[in-house]
């Protein structure tokens, strides 16, 4: 039997006791954790990637950033836990705190020249919210064409969970996609 074993696991919403019993487990399997155990980091990641080839890591309370240097090129990957309706009620605060969060992400993409993006996790928005779609947050669109144009300088990420609430029309067989991650190239 054939398993799919991810090189890149990301996990939201950890604690440094349930990043230990995670990690007993993952580091029988070759896995190496590229989040501290302390602090209150609450996104936690894991691969199997050699370690000469991350060129950047940044942890914050809300999310983790790696930047991965492979066939030359630089791929960012983003593990995101961002803040709750329960911590913040407004949708509009959500939506200030994604716009700032990923104007730190466009900064490091240009620093790095980063040529892909994935940003996967708990957002705590639904698909359509402001925070996901406007322009000045993670603009994330429903249509992998849309996110796959080159020809703009407007750069969309592609959001799969939008299948789960609409009539998404790109959805494999009609049936939803059950993946979190936003994706550009």
């Amino acid at each position: 039997m054939e398993h799919n074993v991810p090189e890149v696991l990301i996990l939201s919403e950890t604690t440094q006791q349930s990043r230990r019993s995670v990690e007993r487990l993952l580091f029988q399997h070759g896995y190496t954790s590229r989040t501290q155990l302390k602090g209150n980091v609450r996104v936690a990641v894991y691969d199997k990637i050699i370690t000469s080839n991350v060129v950047y890591l940044r942890e914050d309370q809300r999310f983790t950033i790696l930047i991965y240097k492979m066939d030359g090129q630089h791929i960012m990957i983003v593990g995101v836990h961002l803040d709750s309706p329960a911590s913040y009620p407004d949708v509009n605060d959500r939506y200030v705190c994604a716009t700032e969060q990923f104007g730190l992400i466009e900064a490091i993409e240009r620093i790095y020249k980063v040529e892909k993006t994935i940003i996967i996790g708990d957002f705590n928005m639904n698909p359509f919210d402001k925070g996901m779609v406007s322009e000045l947050s993670l603009k994330a669109t429903h249509c992998k064409r849309t996110a796959l144009r080159t020809k703009s300088n407007k750069r969309y990420f592609f959001n799969p969970s939008w299948s789960i609430y609409s009539n998404d029309l790109t959805a494999q067989e009609g049936k939803p996609t059950w993946n979190y991650s936003l994706c550009s190239s």
